[in-house]
């Protein structure tokens, strides 16, 4: 009496996924902001291309939260898809990061395709609130 398995990808593609605030829209993708906490930052992305782009903040002046400048990781998200871009912020000044709530988010997030060049450099500009 067994039932056959449906594989976590099946269960990967019935998740709901986070979009709590519209930052950004446009012809190629639309970036949700989530939330930050403590060191990581949550967007949920969705990819209008039909190709894989990877996301991120990469200049060493494009992510000031508060005006304090932080670098994150990146993340690919697949063709026309959405995802999770959790961002893990670090500083080259401030080793132990705590951010609890920000006044202000301010950076470019770049998108890429898979040959590392850049599609579009898109301004977040928001608040808390």
């Amino acid at each position: 009496d067994r039932s056959p398995s449906r594989g976590l990808g099946d269960v990967y593609k019935r998740q709901t996924l986070e979009k709590e605030k519209l930052v950004y829209d446009d012809e190629n993708v639309a970036v949700y902001f989530n939330s930050i906490d403590i060191n990581q930052m949550n967007f949920c992305i969705e990819n209008k291309m039909g190709n894989a782009i990877t996301v991120g903040f990469w200049g060493d002046e494009d992510l000031k939260i508060d005006g304090s400048v932080y670098g994150s990781s990146v993340a690919t998200i697949n063709s026309h898809s959405s995802g999770i871009y959790i961002g893990y912020l670090y500083s080259s000044s401030n080793d132990n990061i705590q951010i609890m709530d920000f006044q202000k988010f301010d950076g470019i997030m770049k998108i890429k395709n898979q040959k590392n060049q850049d599609i579009e450099s898109i301004n977040l500009n928001f608040t808390s609130d």
